[in-house]
């Protein structure tokens, strides 16, 4: 599953009905700022979500969604 499959499958699975989506990126290292706190491999930091997605919605939120791992390789 490539990255925009799985943000079309992302965007499937959920109804917003206040707000809409307007951007979306790798739930990965520099798109994660501000959510989750890095952690350290071999001395260098990082913020990674195998698998998720982060929405930023028109209202200033976000979102990150993660798929189950088994059987969606991202690539």
């Amino acid at each position: 599953m490539t990255l925009g499959e799985l943000a079309d499958y992302a965007k499937s699975q959920f109804t917003l009905t206040q707000t809409k989506v307007s951007d979306w990126r790798p739930a990965g290292d520099m798109y994660v700022d501000n959510i989750c706190f890095p952690f350290v491999v071999e001395g260098k930091d990082w913020v990674s979500i195998p698998n998720g997605i982060r929405f930023w919605l028109e209202n200033g939120d976000s979102i990150i969604y993660v798929k189950n791992k088994k059987g969606s390789e991202v690539g």
